[in-house]
């Protein structure tokens, strides 16, 4: 069964096309966190190699997952005056809270994450904080207060060319419709298109479609991370149950108990 496991989650991000990162990167706006020396996809999947400190053996499906998004992000960043911003963060964190979740514990999980970061370049602290202010920041908006008000939306919208999408920032966007109380492929009453069609004509982003796409297929893979949690916590429950069993049995071995009274 735990073959299914590395076959599931390695699908969990679509693939896109590898880029170089030769070109300098330029941050405007509200960039929080600190975009560093650019690289190629394969200095990415080498410093994130070299900054594993506490994650130990990296399983498979969690390396696939890696592997995809710093393919996404490498293709945008290499876009000249490619622009960064909390949404990107966001997006960011949440896939990895989604699907970090075969990593050994707390620790390692976040040294993955951690160590992702730093392999496309930002700072794991500052993404991190990043997420977090967004969310705060939208607390109690509307849907128009959100696109007309919220600086991160007014860059994006502001930018002389479109925004390059990726997978991650299309998380980032998902999860502030959910948070906002939106169905990201749902029509508000009122309104014309979907919620993501909405808001990525308002933010000058061409890729509802693309997104749409990806809001579909992400809500299957998390109906079948699901599946594999739940696997894994029969599987930890049939383990524990059987130690639990085994322990007693040696406690009553050593306290002189009969074995022939062991049920």
């Amino acid at each position: 069964m735990l073959a299914i496991a590395p076959l599931l989650l390695g699908l969990l991000i679509q693939p896109h096309a590898t880029g170089s990162m030769s070109r300098p990167l330029r941050v405007i706006g509200v960039h929080m966190a600190e975009l560093v020396t650019p690289s190629t996809i394969a200095d990415v999947k080498r410093a994130f190699e070299a900054n594993i400190n506490k994650a130990g053996v990296v399983p498979m499906s969690v390396q696939a997952f890696v592997n995809e998004v710093a393919s996404s992000s490498v293709t945008a960043l290499a876009t000249p005056g490619y622009t960064y911003t909390r949404v990107f963060g966001l997006g960011l964190v949440s896939l990895c809270d989604e699907f970090l979740f075969e990593a050994r514990d707390d620790a390692s999980r976040d040294d993955i994450r951690d160590s992702l970061c730093k392999a496309l370049g930002y700072e794991p602290s500052a993404v991190v904080s990043d997420a977090e202010s967004l969310l705060q920041a939208i607390e109690g908006r509307s849907e128009d207060e959100l696109l007309d008000t919220l600086d991160d939306f007014k860059l994006i919208a502001g930018l002389e060319k479109p925004l390059k999408y990726t997978y991650t920032l299309g998380a980032g966007l998902i999860v502030l419709m959910r948070k906002a109380g939106l169905e990201p492929d749902g029509s508000a009453e009122g309104a014309e298109g979907t919620t993501i069609e909405r808001w990525c004509a308002r933010l000058n982003l061409p890729c509802a479609r693309t997104l749409s796409r990806d809001y579909a297929y992400y809500q299957a893979q998390v109906d079948k991370a699901q599946q594999v949690k739940d696997m894994f916590a029969q599987m930890k429950g049939a383990t524990d149950r059987r130690l639990a069993a085994q322990a007693e049995k040696e406690e009553a071995i050593a306290a002189g108990v009969p074995r022939e009274l062991m049920t």
